[in-house]
């Protein structure tokens, strides 16, 4: 897997950086992804926050820990997790199977641009969010199905 590069926000004078964090270094940023992906995945029966850590750690793993981080102070907005998924059918989507935080206005450009430039390098077809209905009306172009949201990326 390839690590996206950072993609910078303009939606402050500080910088926010949405950053895929490489499987050697989960184990230090831990500390502060793991409390925003307990809020993504308290109520979820399906994936937890040790779960998370144990895949992202793995160097071949399929899931990749990301961080909206501040520039100027360093601060944690958020923590979202991609899992690359190939269907029976050959389609590659990159899924975002959690994401927790805050001020999502202010890393919300600098997430979709980062994580569609890594499924593109990655050779999705598609980019699908699970989770509930609210990522609906947060990122352009996505439409539910069943409580998955998708958008097809153009390979320009």
């Amino acid at each position: 897997m390839q690590q996206a590069e950072p993609i910078e926000s303009t939606a402050s004078s500080f910088k926010v950086r949405v950053l895929a964090i490489a499987p050697d270094q989960v184990q230090r940023i831990w500390p502060m992804a793991e409390p925003c992906l307990a809020k993504a995945t308290r109520l979820s029966p399906k994936i937890d926050t040790d779960d998370i850590y144990q895949e992202c750690v793995l160097p071949q793993g399929s899931m990749r820990l990301w961080l909206a981080v501040e520039d100027e102070t360093a601060h944690v907005y958020a923590a979202l997790v991609t899992d690359l998924c190939v269907y029976h059918t050959g389609w590659k989507v990159a899924r975002i199977l959690a994401c927790g935080g805050e001020r999502l206005w202010r890393w919300k450009q600098s997430g979709d641009d980062a994580i569609t430039a890594y499924a593109k390098a990655e050779g999705c077809d598609a980019i699908e969010i699970v989770g509930k209905d609210f990522w609906e009306h947060v990122f352009s172009g996505f439409v539910e199905i069943e409580r998955v949201f998708s958008r097809e990326l153009n390979h320009d």
